[in-house]
């Protein structure tokens, strides 16, 4: 730094000073590429990433979060409450939310409720830490929210279809066993008519372990046509009720 002080009656002359800066420089050096690493990783994160004010006010918006939300301009959201993303039946377990962070410092794999500008609602994942300053003190609250309502979907299906392959599986082993006990029973008589010499009893015995076995066959053979149906077209045809509910 040069200050011109030719007037001065002490000086008369050109006074310069000068200060090592470079620990400064690279200082801000470091904090410029951090800044540019976290934007990076904000602009190409699938969440939608908010940062809040302690008093719950918008202050950024990634480009993600506004589409997720239904946005077009992060003027419509900038200074606004945070809970213009969570659906009313929502906001007092997002204050809850908001307390525990301010408190404990984080909250993990919260479930709420989202809502988008055009009213329409979404399942949401919640994950929020603190901000803190250079004194450690709370300075602002970041939240990453993801849409999980596809995964909530298949979530659903999945357990719907394994509560159906459970009744499924309990109603097959009943039908099954059924046959195999009419086959074991019949097997053992036909051992003791052919014990005790009584070759009409034993044949009878047969016929019954004959027609057990078919059963089972076509019980199986039925399981894998089920089995089948979901990946295969049907052709629909007249079918006769009381025909198929006799058999």
């Amino acid at each position: 730094v040069g200050t011109g002080m030719f007037d001065h009656p002490a000086v008369r002359g050109m006074v310069i000073t000068s200060r090592d800066i470079t620990d400064r420089v690279r200082a801000e050096t470091e904090l410029k590429e951090s800044e540019e690493m976290y934007r990076a990783l904000v602009l190409t994160s699938p969440d939608a990433v908010t940062i809040s004010d302690l008093r719950g006010s918008v202050v950024y918006v990634s480009p993600y979060a506004l589409k997720m939300n239904g946005y077009e301009d992060e003027g419509e959201v900038i200074g606004k409450s945070t809970l213009i993303f969570i659906d009313p039946r929502d906001h007092e377990k997002a204050l809850e939310v908001w307390r525990r962070v301010l408190s404990e410092g984080a909250a993990r794999n919260v479930e709420l409720t989202g809502i988008r500008k055009d009213g329409s609602n979404f399942i949401a994942e919640l994950n929020a830490a603190v901000i803190r300053d250079a004194r450690g003190e709370p300075r602002s609250l970041v939240a990453f929210i993801r849409d999980i309502s596809e995964r909530k979907r298949i979530e659903r299906e999945l357990k719907e279809r394994n509560e159906e392959l459970e009744a499924f599986a309990h109603t097959i082993s009943h039908d099954l066993l059924t046959p195999v006990a009419i086959v074991e029973g019949y097997a053992k008589a036909a051992l003791e008519a052919d014990a005790e010499g009584r070759p009409e009893a034993e044949r009878e015995c047969l016929e019954a372990i004959a027609r057990g076995a078919q059963r089972m066959s076509d019980l199986i053979t039925s399981l894998l046509q089920y089995a089948q149906a979901g990946h295969t077209a049907l052709d629909e045809c007249r079918a006769d009720a009381e025909e198929v509910l006799m058999e």
